[in-house]
C-alpha cells in the first residue's frame, strides 16, 4: 500500500507541475501591447461645427483614441475602429483650428472651423436666429464661414477673386467674417434669383417689383476713395451698380449710397448725385451695420445705420428728369452680376482687373465682411430691427 500511495503521489505532482507549466505559458506578459500603426483621418463632417454640436471622423486606426478639438478634449465621444462621433466642446477654439486623434501608436490632424455656440440664448419676437428673419424673401446670401461662396441657394456659387490678396477669415459679428486685402469678388448672374427674372437687355425684372433689401456688417477703415461693400451690375451701366450700398469714410465718419440705376426702355439714370448721404453717420462699434431697402409702394429708399433710420429718399427726386416719367416702375437689367468689392463697372466682364474711374471709385476693398443678406422685398422696420439685435447677439 505504501507504494502505490507514492506512486499516486508522483502522478499528482507531475500533474501539478505540468498545469502550473500551462497555465503560465498562457499568462500574459503584462498590458496588451501598443498597436503598431498610427490613426489616419481620411474625413471630418461637417467641415465647418459650432460649439455643442456633433462631429464625425472617419478615418482607421482608432482603436483607443482619444479626441481634442480646438485644443479643448472632446466630449461624448464614440470610438471604434474606422469612425468617431464626438461633441465639440466648450472650450474649443474659435476659428481654423485643428482635430487631433490620438492613440497609444501616434496622432493624426485635420483642420476645421468652429463657430460660437449655437445657444438659443437669446430671442426677439419669438426668433433666435438671423435665418429666421424674411427666409422666403431671402434671395441671396453670404456667410463668410471659412467660405465666399453664396450659399443661399443649393447651387453654393463661387466667385471670381480679383484685385490684391486671398480673402482670409476671421472672427465675424455672427461666425466668421471675410477678410479682404484690396480685393473684390464678382459672381455669375445665377448667383441670386434676380438674376434670373428676365433675360432681355432692359425690361422689367419681376423678381424685384416689390422692392429689395441689402444688409450687411462691415468693419472699414477711412477711405476717401467711393468703395462697394455690396452690388448687382450690368455691363449695360458704365460706372455705377444697378443697386447697392457704396460708402466712403472720414474719420471714423460714413457716407453712403444705394448705388443705384434706374432703368427704362430708354436707358439707365444714375441716382448718385441725389441718392449719396453725407456724413450718415459716426462708426463708433466694433462692426456697423448697413441696411438699404426700397420699397415699390412707397417709391421710397430707407437707409439704416446701425439699427438707426438714417436717410429717406424717394425715387421722384430723379424722377421727371431725362424724360423719366415721375410714377417710373423700378426696372432692373437682367442678366446681373453681383459683386462685393467693386460695382464692376465700365462695360467689363466679370473679373476684368482694369479700373472704374482712377481716384474715384475704388476696384477693391480693405477691411472685414459679414453676413450679407440680399432680399427680394422692402424689410420692415421691425424685421431689420430683429436682424439687427440677433446680429448683435452673434446670432
Amino acid at each position: 500500500m505504501k507504494q502505490i500511495r507514492t506512486v499516486t503521489l508522483s502522478v499528482l505532482g507531475a500533474l501539478l507541475t505540468l498545469a502550473i507549466v500551462i497555465i503560465s505559458c498562457n499568462k500574459p506578459n503584462g498590458p496588451n501591447p501598443s498597436p503598431s500603426v498610427p490613426p489616419i483621418i481620411s474625413s471630418i463632417s461637417p467641415i465647418v461645427d459650432t460649439i455643442g454640436q456633433v462631429i464625425m471622423i472617419t478615418g482607421v486606426n482608432f482603436t483607443g483614441a482619444t479626441v481634442i478639438i480646438g485644443g479643448a478634449a472632446a466630449t461624448n465621444v464614440s470610438v471604434n475602429a474606422t469612425v468617431i462621433i464626438a461633441t465639440v466642446p466648450t472650450g474649443a477654439s474659435i476659428g481654423t483650428t485643428v482635430v487631433k486623434v490620438t492613440t497609444l501608436a501616434g496622432s493624426a490632424t485635420f483642420n476645421v472651423t468652429i463657430l460660437g455656440p449655437v445657444c438659443g440664448c437669446f430671442e426677439i419676437d419669438g426668433k433666435s436666429s438671423s435665418n429666421e428673419i424674411a427666409s422666403s424673401s431671402l434671395i441671396g446670401h453670404w456667410t463668410f464661414d471659412s467660405t465666399t461662396n453664396e450659399t443661399g441657394g443649393a447651387d453654393n456659387i463661387a466667385p471670381i477673386l480679383s484685385g490684391g490678396g486671398a480673402i482670409t477669415y476671421v472672427p465675424g459679428q455672427i461666425g466668421l467674417a471675410g477678410h479682404f486685402a484690396n480685393s473684390w469678388l464678382t459672381y455669375p448672374s445665377n448667383a441670386t434669383a434676380a438674376g434670373l427674372a428676365n433675360g432681355t437687355l432692359i425690361g422689367s425684372n419681376d423678381t424685384l417689383q416689390a422692392g429689395f433689401t441689402v444688409s450687411l456688417w462691415a468693419q472699414m477703415p477711412d477711405t476717401i476713395t467711393l468703395s462697394t461693400l455690396f452690388a448687382l451690375y450690368s455691363p449695360s451701366i458704365p460706372n455705377w451698380p444697378l443697386l447697392g450700398i457704396d460708402y466712403r469714410k472720414y474719420a471714423g465718419v460714413f457716407d453712403f449710397d444705394a448705388g443705384f440705376s434706374l432703368v427704362d426702355g430708354l436707358g439707365p439714370y444714375v441716382g448718385y448725385q441725389v441718392f449719396f448721404q453725407n456724413n450718415s453717420f459716426k462708426d463708433s462699434l466694433t462692426w456697423a451695420f448697413f441696411t438699404i431697402t426700397y420699397d415699390s409702394t412707397s417709391k421710397n429708399f430707407l437707409y439704416y445705420a446701425n439699427n438707426v433710420l438714417v436717410k429717406t429718399w424717394s425715387i421722384s427726386d430723379i424722377t421727371g428728369v431725362g424724360g423719366i416719367p415721375v410714377d417710373s416702375s423700378l426696372n432692373i437689367i437682367a442678366p446681373n452680376y453681383p459683386t462685393i468689392g467693386t460695382n464692376e463697372g465700365m462695360g467689363r466682364t466679370p473679373g476684368d482687373l482694369s479700373n472704374n474711374l482712377a481716384g474715384y471709385m475704388a476696384d477693391g476693398i480693405t477691411g472685414n465682411i459679414d453676413d450679407i443678406r440680399f432680399f427680394n422685398k422692402a424689410l420692415t422696420a421691425n424685421e431689420i430691427n430683429d436682424l439687427y439685435v440677433l446680429g448683435e447677439h452673434g446670432q
